[in-house]
C-alpha cells in the first residue's frame, strides 16, 4: 500500500492529470512558506508497485505523447489501431491481468481520465 507521494513543483503539473491530485495541490497549496515547495499526499488506495506505473504514465503523457482520446464505446478494432499509432502505450498496458486491474482501480480512484 502506499502511504503517500511526495509533490515537488516540478512534477505537479503532470500530476494534475489526476482530479484527486489537483484538488488536493489546490487544497493545500497556501502554505506554500512551510513546505519548501514539497507535499505529501495520502494515497491509501494505491499499492506503491501500481503508483510508480501511474507517475510514468503522466510523465510520458505530459512530456512525450498524449494517449490519443478513445471514443466509448471504441468501434470492434479502435483501441488495437491506437496501440499500433503509440506503442509505448501498448506496452504500457502490456502487464499481468492482476497489475492492469489494479492500474484501472487506481486511476478510477484517483480521477485519471487520459
Amino acid at each position: 500500500m502506499a502511504l503517500g507521494v511526495k509533490l515537488t513543483k516540478p512534477h505537479i503539473l503532470e500530476a494534475t492529470l489526476s482530479t484527486l491530485v489537483k484538488e488536493f495541490i489546490d487544497d493545500n497549496d497556501h502554505d506554500d512558506d512551510n513546505t519548501n515547495g514539497k507535499m505529501r499526499m495520502p494515497l491509501f488506495k494505491v499499492e506503491t508497485d501500481c503508483l510508480v506505473k501511474i507517475v510514468e504514465f503522466m510523465i510520458h503523457h505530459h512530456h512525450t505523447e498524449p494517449l490519443e482520446e478513445i471514443v466509448m464505446p471504441p468501434e470492434e478494432d479502435e483501441f488495437d489501431k491506437i496501440m499500433i499509432r503509440q506503442p509505448w502505450y501498448g506496452n504500457f498496458v502490456n502487464v499481468s491481468d492482476e497489475m492492469l486491474y489494479k492500474l484501472v482501480q487506481a486511476s478510477n480512484y484517483m480521477g485519471i481520465r487520459e
